[in-house]
């Protein structure tokens, strides 16, 4: 039946509302449940807070913000009225349960086996990043359950170690500290004021991604920095599904021990150096990912043992990768432009397609999926296709069983 004009005004105005809110995180429309403004006590606040409530912040810098010793048992929401309007500098110590959303944060502090903390679609653009370190302090809370997502970090000083976000644990490795960075945009602005995210001492159970790019991060006179760094390492830690583009290093491991780090599906366009080796190192896993344009340094397993390189697509301007004296590691299913970028065994010489079209035009994760019937199609070491496996967020499906009332 045909609807009359106004109605089918409405049905189309709410259809693209449902199509909207489904992709939305539910907290971006929480309602207030308090607003304050510059010189309130937000300590107070946040420790007297029901669970599931929020806190708006007019905008305004509201300074160092200390969160202690609060033992709480559901989230309290602290967020901009506006925009990212409401900037803090928050210090948090043996602190659960505290979301961070649409604020513009500077040197962050988080310790004292704090859990639950989360920081979203938020901004380190001032001054200083984040720090997350339990270096002084014996924690038997682990994991800790703590979120980075949706996250700007500029061009910022390192927070208390070489990081534009440091990950810092004990000399000896506690447990899976379970910490977790996606979706997040680390952007050099083409200089170098520190590395991107650095992790030191023994920190386990650390997931960087999927969904972060790190971009346009340069060396600078002497200064060193890399995209991701691990200096020593705990078991347990995964860089999986990011966007290495326009930098310098995308990642620097050789600086220490840690057992069965996984660099698997992401994307390397256009970087000089890759380093991943360390005599004391075993099982280190290099699977899935796409490189093109690696263009200086490209090391993967040397003089390591028990790592794995396999169904990687290496094209383009791309260092001859660097592999031999790895004892008992296994190499192969990789496909490579030309014979000099061959790795192990089972290779195919040959030019992927891309659904994106060519390599130097991709804009998207989407884009670097393979097409159909391109090289390296289907006849990874598992199954898959060869280079990386993901392709950015899933899109939200389309509501069902919409119904418009009279």
């Amino acid at each position: 039946m045909l609807m009359d004009g106004r109605r089918s005004a409405m049905f189309l105005k709410l259809l693209f509302c449902s199509l909207f809110l489904v992709g939305v995180p539910e907290a971006v429309f929480a309602q207030c449940n308090q607003t304050l403004s510059v010189g309130a006590n937000i300590a107070s606040a946040v420790s007297t807070a029901p669970n599931g409530s929020t806190i708006c912040l007019n905008s305004g810098n509201y300074g160092v913000v200390a969160l202690t010793n609060m033992a709480r048992t559901g989230f309290v929401t602290l967020r901009s009225v506006s925009g990212v309007g409401a900037v803090m500098s928050p210090q948090v110590n043996n602190t659960d349960f505290v979301k961070f959303q649409s604020l513009r944060l500077d040197n962050m502090l988080i310790r004292g086996c704090s859990t639950n903390i989360q920081i979203v679609n938020s901004r380190f653009d001032v001054t200083t990043g984040l720090g997350i370190t339990n270096y002084n302090d014996t924690c038997s809370n682990y994991p800790l359950n703590i979120l980075i997502d949706g996250t700007y970090f500029g061009n910022v000083q390192y927070s208390f170690s070489e990081g534009r976000l440091d990950i810092r644990d004990k000399d000896v490795s506690q447990g899976n500290m379970g910490i977790t960075v996606t979706n997040s945009d680390f952007d050099g602005q083409g200089g170098c004021a520190s590395d991107d995210i650095q992790l030191t001492g023994s920190p386990g159970g650390v997931t960087i991604g999927p969904g972060n790019i790190f971009h346009d991060t340069r060396q600078s006179g002497t200064v060193h920095c890399d995209s991701v760094q691990i200096v020593g390492g705990g078991s347990n830690i995964v860089i999986d599904g990011n966007w290495f583009k326009n930098t310098e290093v995308a990642l620097q491991f050789h600086d220490g021990a840690a057992p069965g780090v996984r660099f698997t599906n992401n994307i390397i366009s256009n970087v000089n150096q890759f380093w991943a080796y360390t005599t004391s190192t075993s099982g280190f896993v290099f699977e899935h990912n796409t490189i093109y344009n690696l263009t200086d340094v490209f090391q993967v397993g040397l003089n390591s043992s028990g790592a794995f390189g396999r169904s990687n697509i290496i094209i383009g301007s791309t260092a001859s990768p660097q592999f031999s004296g790895c004892a008992g590691c296994t190499f192969g299913f990789n496909l490579s432009s030309t014979a000099n970028l061959a790795m192990g065994s089972n290779q195919i010489i040959g030019t992927p397609t891309f659904v994106g079209g060519a390599p130097a035009g991709i804009t998207t994760f989407a884009g670097w999926q393979l097409a159909s019937g391109s090289a390296g199609k289907g006849n990874g070491h598992d199954g898959s296709d060869r280079g990386t496996l993901y392709y950015g967020a899933a899109t939200p499906a389309a509501p069902t069983n919409l119904r418009i009332l009279p």
